[in-house]
């Protein structure tokens, strides 16, 4: 007589291993979520710092970009007079690594008020998380965006 079917270790261990396959899946799909929602802060914010060096030849108006405090979860963008507020995306923060945390476009020619200014974006909590730095290069303020300092 033969018999049919699975016996109960032969079971467990399809279940061991589709629980282990899950679970690394699932820490991968984390980490890409965190990735894309940091690279998401800053490509949104390196956009609003050429928007604003654009504005500023533009208009013929000072754009001033501005963090309240450092690490932020917002920064200020101010055109001459009418200043708004950009959140970050939920669970991101924006921190001052080199210069100070306002920087100046100047009308006509969207010069910056200082050079070389450094800002790091990030997740809010701590731990090894994906990082992108955003550098304000030179008088013009060209920005740049890199995963180095």
């Amino acid at each position: 007589m033969t018999q049919r079917g699975l016996t109960l270790i032969e079971l467990l261990i399809v279940i061991a291993i589709i629980g282990i396959l899950t679970t690394v899946g699932f820490v991968n799909l984390l980490n890409a979520q965190h990735s894309t929602l940091v690279h998401q802060a800053s490509t949104e914010l390196a956009a609003n710092l050429r928007t604003a060096r654009s504005d500023a030849q533009r208009y013929d108006k000072n754009v001033r970009f501005a963090l309240p405090e450092s690490p932020a979860t917002s920064y200020i963008l101010t055109y001459g007079a009418i200043s708004r507020q950009v959140e970050l995306p939920q669970g991101t923060q924006l921190k001052v690594v080199a210069g100070s945390s306002s920087v100046t476009y100047n009308a006509p020619f969207g010069e910056t008020d200082a050079v070389n200014r450094e800002y790091q974006v990030r997740l809010a909590r701590p731990g090894s998380s994906p990082t992108v730095y955003i550098k304000l290069v030179g008088i013009t303020g060209k920005v740049v965006q890199s995963e180095q300092p």
